[in-house]
This record gives C-alpha cells, sequence and structure tokens, in this order.
C-alpha cells in the first residue's frame, strides 16, 4: 500500500500548515474582491475601505462574500490537501461511494430538525452574562445585531437571478469549502492526534461555530457541526456532510425568496419553524429515528464493503 505524503507527519503539524494556507487565502482574496467590485461596480472609496453600506450596495458585496469565500475556504483546503497527499480527493473522502439512501436520510435530516435547531436559537438567545461581563455583553449584542443586518441585506431578492446568486453565495460555496476546511481537514487531522472521532467531532463543531462570531447563534451552529461531524464518519464521503450543509443554507435561502415574493418582510421566514412544545417533540422524534437509521445503513454498508475486499 503506497503511504501518502502525510503519513510520518504529526497532525498538530498539519493543522498548523491548513491555518497558514487560510489566512493569506482570506487576505489575497479580500483584496482581490474588493478590487473586482470596484472594476465591475465602479463603487466608492468608502467601499474599497470596508466601510460598507449593504443597503446601498448589494451588488460589491455579493461580489465580496463570493470571491472571499473561495478564496478562504475552498482554495486552501485543495491546496493543502495535494500538499499532503499525492491523492487529495482521496485523501479529503471525496473520491468515496455511498448510498442514495444516506443521502436522503442525510436530506430529511436537515429539513426536520430544523423546528429543534430553531428552539436551540431561541435558548442561546436568552443568554445572559455576569454583571461584572456587562461590557463583553454589550460587545456581543453589538456584534450579533450587525451580522444579523448583514444577512436580512444579503438575503434582499428582488428577481431569480438574484436567487441563483445567493443560493451559490450563502449554499454552494460555503457547504463545499467550510466542509472541505472543517470535516475534511480539522476533524481528520484532530482525529488521527486524539485517536478519538467524538473528541475531534466536537472540537472543530466548537470551532466551526465559533469563528463565525455569531455568539447568540453560537449553541445551534455547534450542534449542525456536530452533526455534520457524525455524517462524515458514519457515511465515510465528505459529499454527505457538504450535501446537508447545502440544504441547511439553502432552504433558509429559499424560504427567504418565497416570503419576499408573497411581499412578506425576510425576518418573517425566520418564524417558519417556530411552534409549540407538540412540533419540538416531533422534530426530536424523528431527528434521533433518522440519526439511528443514518447510523445502521452506513454501517451494513461498511461491512458489505469489507466482506467483498475479503473475497477478492
Amino acid at each position: 500500500m503506497q503511504k501518502t505524503k502525510s503519513s510520518d507527519r504529526h497532525p498538530f503539524e498539519l493543522l498548523v500548515l491548513l491555518l497558514v494556507l487560510i489566512l493569506p487565502g482570506m487576505i489575497i482574496s479580500m483584496v482581490a474582491a474588493l478590487f473586482l467590485s470596484k472594476i465591475l461596480y465602479g463603487v466608492p472609496r468608502s467601499v474599497m475601505q470596508m466601510d460598507i453600506d449593504f443597503a446601498a450596495y448589494p451588488g460589491p458585496m455579493r461580489v465580496i462574500q463570493l470571491v472571499s469565500s473561495i478564496g478562504t475556504f475552498v482554495i486552501p483546503a485543495l491546496i493543502w490537501a495535494r500538499i499532503c497527499s499525492r491523492r487529495p480527493f482521496a485523501f479529503l473522502k471525496m473520491n468515496n461511494t455511498a448510498p442514495i439512501t444516506l443521502f436522503a436520510i442525510a436530506a430529511l435530516l436537515l429539513v426536520l430538525s430544523g423546528p429543534l435547531l430553531q428552539l436551540t436559537v431561541q435558548l442561546n438567545q436568552q443568554m445572559k452574562l455576569p454583571g461584572f461581563l456587562k461590557g463583553i455583553e454589550d460587545w456581543m449584542r453589538t456584534q450579533e445585531d450587525q451580522m444579523m443586518e448583514i444577512t436580512k441585506q444579503l438575503l434582499v431578492m428582488k428577481s431569480f437571478p438574484i436567487l441563483l446568486i445567493n443560493l451559490l453565495m450563502i449554499a454552494v460555496i460555503p457547504a463545499i469549502g467550510e466542509e472541505l476546511i472543517f470535516r475534511g481537514g480539522m476533524q481528520q487531522m484532530l482525529t488521527r492526534w486524539t485517536k478519538n472521532h467524538h473528541a475531534a467531532i466536537w472540537i472543530t463543531a466548537i470551532t466551526f461555530s465559533a469563528i463565525h462570531m455569531q455568539f447568540y447563534g453560537f449553541l445551534p451552529r455547534m450542534l449542525l457541526g456536530a452533526l455534520f461531524g457524525y455524517l462524515f464518519v458514519w457515511g465515510r464521503s465528505l459529499w454527505i456532510p457538504i450535501t446537508a450543509h447545502f440544504i441547511n443554507n439553502g432552504v433558509s435561502v429559499l424560504v427567504a425568496y418565497v416570503y419576499q415574493q408573497k411581499g412578506l418582510p425576510v425576518e418573517k421566514s425566520d418564524e417558519l419553524n417556530t411552534g409549540g412544545w407538540q412540533l419540538y417533540a416531533v422534530s426530536f422524534l424523528f431527528t434521533v429515528l433518522l440519526l439511528v437509521s443514518f447510523y445502521f445503513i452506513s454501517k451494513k454498508g461498511s461491512l458489505k464493503s469489507t466482506s467483498s475486499s475479503n473475497t477478492l
């Protein structure tokens, strides 16, 4: 069996290498995005200095978001995998096949767990810090409000082409890029390091949530990250968490678009998954059943694969 280039490197060294690639990728792509926005839209100097009015310049902001996401996540992850292995897609588990059943269950999971995740959003938003940390809490609230305003402005979709651009910007690129970095990169290295995939999944999920800098959405995003992590470990294919991530983000974009077509404000789409305890109980039940089904179907497929390979 041919060894990969990473076989004799410590996982911590590879994690540091990944970070080293992300930082310049983020800086270079942001500069490139700003200049591209200037060329395409002729935006004023204030935007080039990141003093951005999102409502006044939605086009440039979408360009910045798209280019910076690709440069920060997708390109560094692929370069990193190529440095680590002669077979980068195998290294990232992107060439592994998985039964279509697992993709279907993952899709149902993201839809039917929606009310349960929305409950964690409500719980997280009630977070209160001790009085002596009021300054930090005020800063966190301000940060959250700013991020919510940015998201609201980006979700304004007055035409079908803008919907497609938003699906690419909010669903497709983040699903691929973030899963490459976090599940394909960080989680795999932490699993090698700790020899414990549960520890790797939760450390990665915490980091995944923290980098979004949205403290009042930390809990649901961490749980989503953990869900993506288990789907990756059990399904043995990075395409499964990529699909789940895409559905999670894509459904939000589509719902916001449908609401706007009906003349309703974007904020109303957040109320879709709210309800009484019965809705949350049903969501919890289906989430558990689907997770158990995913686990046993993936395990059965693994046993079949092992049995087939043993007979060759």
